[in-house]
Protein backbone atom coordinates (compact mmCIF):
# COMPACT_ATOMS: atom_id res chain seq x y z
CA UNK A 1 0.00 0.00 0.00
CA UNK A 2 1.48 3.33 -1.08
CA UNK A 3 1.07 6.16 1.37
CA UNK A 4 1.84 9.80 0.88
CA UNK A 5 4.86 10.73 2.95
CA UNK A 6 4.20 12.33 6.31
CA UNK A 7 6.03 15.62 6.09
CA UNK A 8 5.76 16.22 9.82
CA UNK A 9 4.09 19.11 11.60
CA UNK A 10 1.18 20.54 9.67
CA UNK A 11 0.82 17.67 7.21
CA UNK A 12 -2.57 17.02 5.63
CA UNK A 13 -2.25 13.35 6.67
CA UNK A 14 -2.21 14.50 10.31
CA UNK A 15 -4.92 17.11 9.79
CA UNK A 16 -7.25 14.74 7.90
CA UNK A 17 -6.60 11.21 9.24
CA UNK A 18 -9.91 9.66 8.11
CA UNK A 19 -9.48 11.07 4.62
CA UNK A 20 -5.88 9.81 4.51
CA UNK A 21 -7.00 6.33 5.57
CA UNK A 22 -9.70 6.27 2.90
CA UNK A 23 -7.24 7.40 0.23
CA UNK A 24 -4.83 4.67 1.37
CA UNK A 25 -7.62 2.10 0.94
CA UNK A 26 -8.42 3.46 -2.53
CA UNK A 27 -4.73 3.18 -3.45
CA UNK A 28 -4.67 -0.44 -2.25
CA UNK A 29 -7.77 -1.35 -4.28
CA UNK A 30 -7.39 0.75 -7.44
CA UNK A 31 -3.63 1.34 -7.54
CA UNK A 32 -1.58 4.27 -6.28
CA UNK A 33 -0.85 5.64 -9.76
CA UNK A 34 -4.53 5.92 -10.67
CA UNK A 35 -5.62 7.41 -7.33
CA UNK A 36 -2.71 9.86 -7.26
CA UNK A 37 -3.72 11.07 -10.73
CA UNK A 38 -7.29 11.65 -9.51
CA UNK A 39 -6.01 13.53 -6.44
CA UNK A 40 -3.78 15.74 -8.59
CA UNK A 41 -6.65 16.55 -10.93
CA UNK A 42 -8.83 17.50 -7.97
CA UNK A 43 -6.14 19.77 -6.57
CA UNK A 44 -5.71 21.42 -9.97
CA UNK A 45 -9.32 22.51 -10.18
CA UNK A 46 -11.11 19.58 -11.76
CA UNK A 47 -14.19 18.45 -9.80
CA UNK A 48 -13.11 14.80 -9.59
CA UNK A 49 -11.98 14.71 -5.95
CA UNK A 50 -12.86 16.75 -2.88
CA UNK A 51 -12.68 16.01 0.83
CA UNK A 52 -13.35 17.96 4.01
CA UNK A 53 -12.34 16.95 7.53
CA UNK A 54 -11.59 18.85 10.74
CA UNK A 55 -12.03 22.20 9.02
CA UNK A 56 -9.53 21.36 6.24
CA UNK A 57 -10.42 20.75 2.61
CA UNK A 58 -8.54 19.40 -0.38
CA UNK A 59 -9.53 19.04 -4.00
CA UNK A 60 -12.30 20.74 -5.96
CA UNK A 61 -15.98 20.27 -5.06
CA UNK A 62 -18.55 19.57 -7.74
CA UNK A 63 -20.72 22.62 -8.31
CA UNK A 64 -24.38 21.93 -8.84
CA UNK A 65 -26.71 24.72 -9.78
CA UNK A 66 -30.43 24.50 -9.24
CA UNK A 67 -32.82 26.80 -11.05
CA UNK A 68 -35.70 27.90 -8.84
CA UNK A 69 -38.95 29.30 -10.21
CA UNK A 70 -42.62 29.56 -9.27
CA UNK A 71 -45.51 27.42 -10.39
CA UNK A 72 -48.96 28.78 -11.32
CA UNK A 73 -49.97 28.90 -7.63
CA UNK A 74 -46.88 30.89 -6.65
CA UNK A 75 -45.05 28.01 -4.98
CA UNK A 76 -41.29 27.77 -5.46
CA UNK A 77 -40.22 24.80 -7.54
CA UNK A 78 -36.98 23.31 -8.83
CA UNK A 79 -37.18 24.00 -12.57
CA UNK A 80 -34.71 21.19 -13.31
CA UNK A 81 -36.84 18.54 -11.58
CA UNK A 82 -39.28 16.79 -13.93
CA UNK A 83 -41.61 16.13 -10.97
CA UNK A 84 -41.45 19.71 -9.72
CA UNK A 85 -45.06 20.57 -10.55
CA UNK A 86 -46.32 17.54 -8.66
CA UNK A 87 -44.83 18.41 -5.27
CA UNK A 88 -44.11 22.14 -4.94
CA UNK A 89 -41.52 23.23 -2.37
CA UNK A 90 -43.73 25.33 -0.14
CA UNK A 91 -40.94 26.16 2.29
CA UNK A 92 -39.23 28.62 -0.03
CA UNK A 93 -42.38 30.75 -0.29
CA UNK A 94 -41.97 31.35 3.45
CA UNK A 95 -38.21 31.91 3.31
CA UNK A 96 -37.80 33.98 0.14
CA UNK A 97 -40.09 36.98 -0.30
CA UNK A 98 -41.47 37.81 -3.72
CA UNK A 99 -39.10 40.09 -5.61
CA UNK A 100 -40.24 43.67 -5.94
CA UNK A 101 -41.68 44.34 -9.36
CA UNK A 102 -40.41 47.78 -10.44
CA UNK A 103 -43.62 48.33 -12.48
CA UNK A 104 -45.92 47.49 -9.56
CA UNK A 105 -46.60 50.76 -7.74
CA UNK A 106 -48.64 49.02 -5.02
CA UNK A 107 -45.46 47.66 -3.35
CA UNK A 108 -42.97 49.80 -1.50
CA UNK A 109 -39.58 50.13 -3.10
Amino acid sequence: MSKAPNTGKGSMRDAMPKTAALIDEFRAVFGAEYINKILQQGMRGQPVFWASENGHTIGTPEVRYVRIGRDARGNCINLDDPDAGKEPMRVCTEVWPDPINPNDESKEQ
